[in-house]
């Protein structure tokens, strides 16, 4: 009887050791299968939305997720851009203290964040959090080691796809910049005066770039004036063609300009360039 049980115990074990293997195997299939998919669907999206889309759309599926977010930190503000794939597609921007400070820390710690309804895994480049992907189901108790290794391969490759579509969104600008420009000096070549010149690239600038109005004006620090030679507009706003005294451009703009700094303004209320003088 003894010599018995210690057979079974020997062959329940052997099978169970087997079923597990074969278990692994299965998962591993599966999964090799899921990221060839993946690979395949994102390789064809050139856009970072359609990219981040396709991948929570196979995610949902695969982990039958009832959500999915990827959400990717400002470099420069405390704020991340939150994408959620649920019953409907949402972007916001949200406040790096609203987040789960529990959730955030182990993020930083290059740790993944599990709780009942949800696993978060991070994305940290040079020491810094960039980015995490998060799954999230209310039904679901417990998320495996196959699942949670499968979400940390899948949020390497949606980092390692945005930086594809961003570098190839950069090179094709530099390249239609490059067509514009040559175009540009075959345009120039034959215009007979310097105003003539002045015109049309004022005018195929702000064509190029979407403006709804440029144009060159020339400094006279001694008259204390600026004088807006050539203008060109859509229509969107009135022409400020004419002679205006260099304080109503703005001292710190100008002053800006005078060291040789290109003045970028992409928010008029909180720019230093902006200030009562103008």
């Amino acid at each position: 009887d003894v010599w018995l049980v210690e057979e079974v115990a020997e062959r329940t074990w052997a099978a169970y050791e087997r079923a597990k293997t074969a278990a692994r195997l299965r998962d591993s299939e599966a999964t090799l299968a899921f990221l060839l998919d993946l690979s395949d669907r994102t390789r064809q999206e050139t856009r970072p939305d359609d990219i981040l889309r396709v991948t929570a759309e196979l995610l949902r599926v695969r982990l039958g997720a009832c959500c999915v977010a990827w959400g990717q930190l400002d470099p420069a503000r405390p704020v991340v851009k939150l994408h959620r794939w649920a019953a409907e597609a949402s972007v916001e921007e949200q406040a790096l203290a609203d987040l789960d400070p529990d959730m955030l820390g182990a993020l930083r710690a290059e740790t993944t964040h599990r709780s009942t309804a949800g696993l978060t895994v991070p994305l940290v480049r040079d020491g810094r959090l960039v980015a995490f992907l998060s799954v999230e189901d209310a039904a679901r108790g417990h998320w495996t080691d196959a699942e949670i290794r499968l979400l940390e391969e899948v949020a390497e490759r949606s980092w390692a796809n945005l930086e594809r579509a961003e570098t190839s969104a950069r090179l094709a600008a530099r390249e239609a910049d490059a067509a514009f420009l040559l175009e540009l000096g075959d345009r120039l070549r034959d215009k007979p005066s310097a105003a003539d010149i002045l015109r049309e690239v004022v005018e195929a600038t702000g064509r190029k770039l979407g403006a709804h109005r440029i144009g060159y004006a020339e400094i006279d620090v001694a008259a204390d004036s600026l004088t807006v030679d050539i203008e060109w507009g859509d229509g969107t706003l009135a022409p400020i063609l004419g002679r205006y005294p260099l304080g109503a451009f703005g001292l710190t703009h100008l002053e800006a300009l005078s060291r040789g700094e290109t003045a970028r303004i992409d928010d008029a209320d909180h720019h230093p360039h902006v200030d009562e003088s103008n």
